[in-house]
């Protein structure tokens, strides 16, 4: 887990990169995970 002073930075940089980029493609999770948590039936999110 990152601390707070590293996520500052991380936030700068990725606002540098990714800012008017806009997201055509998310890949849904392959497998479940412990740290992550989704909403609503995995056959479906194919469909959004």
């Amino acid at each position: 887990m990152i601390e707070i002073p590293e996520s500052k930075i991380l936030s700068f940089q990725a606002n540098e990169v990714l800012k008017g980029k806009k997201v055509i493609k998310v890949f849904p999770p392959t497998h479940t995970h412990k740290l992550a948590w989704f909403e609503g039936d995995p056959i479906l999110w194919r469909e959004n």
